[in-house]
């Protein structure tokens, strides 16, 4: 999480969090929310055309086993 926020400059709050044992194996959940720095000095067509949350959850997707957008 804090390459997210480093690398695409959102501000991440942890909701909730659980890790379970099934033998030696972690399995956990963990909810969190993500929000989009403001941009700052841009116009607001300019803007759109940055999306950092779009930018990480295709980070996460490829460097976790499942990501679930729960609103968005």
């Amino acid at each position: 999480l804090s390459e997210l926020s480093l690398r695409f400059g959102l501000s991440i709050n942890i909701l909730h969090g659980k890790i379970e044992y099934i033998g030696n194996q972690a399995l956990g959940v963990m909810i969190a929310l993500l929000l989009p720095p403001r941009p700052r000095g841009l116009e607001p067509e300019a803007a759109r055309l940055i999306d950092p949350l779009a930018q990480a959850l295709t980070f996460l997707r490829k460097n976790t086993a499942r990501v679930e957008v729960l609103h968005g």
